[in-house]
C-alpha cells in the first residue's frame, strides 16, 4: 500500500511538472533568451551542443568528436548518454531531446520524492513528533514541485538535472546507512550514486 502510494504520488508530480515545464518555464525562458532553442519540454544553452553533437557524431560516424575528424570531445561522454541513446533510436535530434528532458524531469520528480522522505524522517528524529514531521516534508514537497529553477534544469539539456538528482538519490541512502550502520546495502548504493555524480558534473 505504502509502495502505491509513492508511485501514485510521483506520477502526479510527473504530470504537474510537465505542465509548468510546458505552460511556464518554457515561454519564460524564451521571453528571457529568445532566439535560443527550446521544445515542448525542452530548453538548451550554449553548453547544450558540446553534450549532443559527439554522440551524433558516434553514431552516424562512428567518431566521439566535436567536428566529426578528429578524435576529441571537451565534454566527458556520460552526460550525453541518455540523448546518445535516445538519437540511436529516433536519429531525430529534436525528439531526442524531448525524450531526454522528460526522463530527466521524470528523475527529477523521484529526486524530490525521496528528499521529502529524507525531510520527515530528519524533522521526526529532531522533533520526536510524526504530524510535524509529515507536515514539514509535505511543505517541502509543495515548494520543490513548484520551484522553477530546479525544473530549468531537469528539462535541460545539461548535466546539472540528473546530477542533482543522483546528489539527492545519495543523501537518501547515505542517511540511511548511518542511520543503520550494519545495512551496508545503503553504503553500496549511496557510493554508486556518489560516482554518477563525479561522472556527470566533475568540475
Amino acid at each position: 500500500m505504502r509502495l502505491r502510494n509513492g508511485i501514485l504520488i510521483i506520477l502526479s508530480l510527473f504530470i504537474v511538472r510537465l505542465i509548468i515545464q510546458m505552460q511556464i518555464v518554457i515561454p519564460l525562458f524564451q521571453c528571457a533568451w529568445p532566439g535560443v532553442p527550446t521544445g515542448v519540454f525542452f530548453t538548451t544553452s550554449g553548453d547544450t551542443e558540446s553534450y549532443t553533437r559527439p554522440w551524433i557524431y558516434l553514431i552516424e560516424k562512428g567518431i566521439y568528436s566535436m567536428d566529426g575528424t578528429t578524435p576529441s570531445a571537451i565534454r566527458p561522454p556520460y552526460p550525453g548518454l541518455l540523448f546518445g541513446i535516445s538519437y540511436f533510436i529516433t536519429r531525430k535530434k529534436v525528439i531526442s531531446m524531448e525524450i531526454t528532458s522528460v526522463i530527466q524531469i521524470f528523475l527529477g520528480v523521484v529526486a524530490v520524492y525521496f528528499m521529502a522522505l529524507l525531510c520527515r524522517g530528519i524533522c521526526e528524529e529532531i522533533l520526536k513528533d510524526s504530524d510535524k514531521a509529515h507536515r514539514a516534508a509535505l511543505i517541502y514537497l509543495l515548494l520543490s514541485v513548484f520551484s522553477f529553477h530546479t525544473l530549468f534544469f531537469d528539462g535541460a539539456i545539461l548535466s546539472d538535472g540528473p546530477a542533482t538528482a543522483f546528489l539527492s538519490f545519495f543523501s537518501y541512502s547515505y542517511y540511511h546507512y548511518l542511520r543503520q550502520n550494519n545495512k551496508t546495502i545503503y553504503l553500496f548504493i549511496s557510493g554508486i550514486f556518489m560516482a554518477l555524480v563525479t561522472l556527470y558534473r566533475p568540475y
